[in-house]
């Protein structure tokens, strides 16, 4: 007998070659007069600014232009930029980049229309009513933050995730061909983000059959392709797919209410050593993978066939093992680090238990594995990993 489940699917997506092109009709069909436009400097320092700047400006469409977006996005900077909205007279958000900037154009429309507030509605399920209209373009193939109903924002040294069908983005223009000329070291650490996030989508207890067949699409994909747009940045089919790929991931975590245990421990990393997220989450797959798989190594052996490798006369351990060695070697195929250490932050031998603390207090997250760790498999995760 199959659960019950449930999913939200609010944001409008229109994906391929040449998606941002559509972006008039979809500002029109939103409502939107005036649009803040937020980004981070360096994509404001490429052509890809100027390409949507210019369909802009093409429709007649004004705009306020934010380029100040941060890795990590601060609280703040949410408010700041909700200031300026309402100093210009602006009624929409536009994000365009990673997941940092998707990520603050969501915060900005839905603080913007209740009250001005964020912090206020860090949690699950506690946004009062729909912001204002908001539409992002993801430059990244990784996060998913297109379709996410998740925006995660840092005060000090803690993340405060807004969790809220009614923080999703209202339109996505997922378009393969602004990722082109993202470097291989990105490429690489946000395609690794995007696998994890279809990963933990299918070995969670929040499973669920569409989960499962959304998932294991993603993971094929992500699995099959990111070599391929590592070593050739220029590879249509490949960023094609890791767009694709990385679409399903987002979409994947609303259907399972976010991602597991791999994501507990690289909030540790990024919040007490700022490591980058997707690179975070790279580091800390492999050693968690082998910790949680023996919570269902049915599901775990049935990933590794749809990636392709072959576990048959191995017991379900030997499988696990197999999978997990399969990553590693991809990873010294892409340039991702191995261990902790080559992490080059500084992080010591003393730091892994303050490292397995903060992971291990990340509840919410940790909860959805399938295997629930306890403090010290934490901490051996992080040994191993070191």
């Amino acid at each position: 007998m199959g659960k019950n489940f449930r999913f939200n699917c609010r944001t409008m997506v229109n994906f391929g070659f040449g998606a941002v092109n559509a972006l008039p009709e979809y500002v029109n069909k939103l409502g939107g007069k005036k649009i803040l436009l937020l980004c981070d400097p360096g994509i404001a320092s490429t052509p890809i600014l100027s390409t949507v700047t210019d369909i802009l400006d093409n429709a007649g469409i004004e705009y306020v232009l934010f380029p100040k977006v941060t890795p990590e996005p601060p609280v703040a900077d949410i408010l700041n930029a909700v200031s300026i909205l309402k100093d210009n007279g602006c009624d929409m958000t536009i994000g365009l980049g990673g997941g940092s900037a998707m990520d603050v154009a969501k915060g900005v429309a839905m603080a913007a229309g209740n009250g001005d507030k964020y912090e206020e509605y860090a949690g699950i399920g506690n946004v009062p009513s729909k912001g204002l209209p908001c539409l992002v373009i993801p430059t990244t193939a990784g996060t998913g933050a297109e379709v996410s109903i998740i925006c995660i924002a840092t005060k000090g040294d803690s993340k405060l995730g807004v969790v809220d069908p009614l923080i999703a983005a209202d339109a996505a223009l997922v378009d393969p061909d602004l990722t082109m000329g993202l470097p291989r070291k990105m490429t690489a650490e946000t395609g690794i983000d995007a696998l994890v996030h279809n990963i933990e989508s299918f070995l969670t207890i929040t499973e669920n059959p569409l989960a499962d067949a959304v998932t294991l699409e993603g993971i094929d994909k992500c699995w099959s392709y990111l070599r391929r747009a590592v070593a050739n940045g220029g590879d249509r089919e490949a960023r094609y797919y890791m767009a694709y790929g990385s679409l399903l991931g987002g979409y994947a975590m609303n259907l399972t209410d976010g991602a597991a245990s791999v994501h507990g421990l690289a909030f540790a990393l990024g919040t007490l050593f700022h490591v980058p997220h997707g690179l975070a989450v790279a580091m800390m797959l492999p050693k968690t993978m082998a910790a949680v798989a023996k919570g269902n190594y049915d599901k775990f052996t049935a990933m590794g066939e749809t990636m392709g490798i072959c576990c048959d006369g191995l017991t379900p351990a030997e499988a696990a093992d197999k999978i997990v060695a399969e990553i590693e070697q991809m990873y010294r195929d892409i340039g991702i680090p191995l261990t902790l250490q080559g992490l080059n932050v500084g992080i010591t031998e003393d730091d892994l238990e303050k490292l397995a603390d903060e992971a291990y207090s990340q509840k919410r997250v940790m909860g959805h594995s399938i295997y629930q760790l306890n403090r010290e498999e934490v901490l051996n995760i992080f040994k191993a990993a070191y």
